[in-house]
């Protein structure tokens, strides 16, 4: 896991635990540059160059707040799109609500 991201996937967890979303560590997906990531799936969203201070507006999008339109541009669209369907062809095995790499 890169860029501090263990970090972040637990306090995830530890912030998430009330609640019926699964924070997990996926397959690495070439984002490294841009690590930590964290993509919310299956709706799409992805968060790149996560840092501590920004999971707080991570965390009101996921319990049904809007995404924080500043720290979803950090993604590239097109490798985003590579990636969800990577996701998508990878979900008959499991079926994650969040995703963080």
């Amino acid at each position: 896991m890169q860029g501090g991201s263990l970090e972040l996937k637990r306090e995830l967890q530890s912030q998430l635990a009330d609640g019926s979303v699964e924070v997990r560590a996926f397959l690495c997906v070439g984002c490294c540059p841009k690590a930590p990531n964290i993509v919310l799936y299956p709706e799409g969203t992805w968060y790149a160059e996560v840092q501590a201070e920004d999971l707080p507006e991570i965390i009101e999008h996921i319990r049904g707040g809007e995404p924080a339109a500043h720290l979803t541009a950090r993604a590239k669209p097109d490798v985003q799109e590579l990636i969800l369907r990577m996701l998508d062809r990878h979900q008959g095995q499991t079926s994650p609500e969040l995703v963080e790499t």
